[in-house]
């Protein structure tokens, strides 16, 4: 990857901003934090399309603050992620279409290759989750936490922001939007809500990665969507 000096100056600064803004969001909380963000800075500015996947909660268990982001650039877990691996690929391949094939095999290289080009975000950066989320912890974090969020989502200038999971899209659109214009949802072909957001991106209404349902069901809707979508603003 040879990124140009305005490029290489856009990952400096992004990565620089988002560290400030945990540093004085675990000094002004006083709380323990597990950190979350770009994964690998400039893969994501250098990727075709900047997804960035907002979810409720880190599921795994820790005591004390600690960064997610840095197990997810070595490809350790495949729930959650090995979807979101999935879904990274095929949106990046657009206008091309992936077959299942191409997508059903997944194992820690590919994490490493794929999740290094996107942002993630937790909701919830307070508590460790458990597989089950706290819909009140949650909700009183994002309420608690409302500005920190805004200032970390816009540091991604995200092109889609995917939100994963129940509730999670209903948590975010009033942190980033004005509070009193209601958000005008639009409806895919296939059903997938999403917002046109005032800067030119978008956000995505979306199942949680690990839903219960098969992956192959679970991928190609997103897909589909923002094919839909880019088609529809004439990219």
């Amino acid at each position: 990857m040879h990124l140009g000096a305005e490029p290489m100056d856009r990952v400096n600064s992004a990565s620089k901003q988002q560290k400030t803004l945990f540093d004085r969001w675990k000094r002004e909380t006083q709380e323990e934090l597990i950190l979350d963000g770009m994964v690998d800075a400039a893969k994501y500015w250098d990727s075709p399309r900047r997804l960035l996947f907002v979810l409720k909660e880190a599921n795994y268990q820790k005591s004390d603050s600690w960064d997610l982001k840095d197990h997810v650039a070595k490809g350790e877990w495949s729930n959650t992620w090995n979807n979101i691996t999935r879904w990274t690929r095929a949106i990046h391949a657009l206008p091309e279409e992936l077959s299942w094939e191409c997508l059903s095999d997944i194992n820690r290289d590919k994490r490493v290759n794929e999740l290094g080009k996107i942002a993630f975000m937790n909701l919830n950066k307070r508590t460790d989750g458990t597989g089950v989320a706290n819909v009140t912890a949650i909700k009183e974090a994002a309420e608690k936490d409302s500005g920190f969020i805004r200032e970390q989502i816009a540091i991604y200038d995200a092109k889609y922001i995917i939100c994963c999971g129940t509730g999670v899209s209903d948590l975010t659109i009033p942190i980033i939007s004005e509070q009193e214009r209601k958000p005008v949802w639009q409806k895919t072909k296939r059903g997938v809500r999403f917002v046109n957001l005032p800067g030119g991106g978008h956000l995505i209404d979306y199942w949680h990665p690990q839903s219960r349902m098969p992956a192959n069901l679970l991928c190609f809707p997103l897909v589909d969507a923002i094919r839909e979508i880019e088609e529809g603003s004439g990219r």
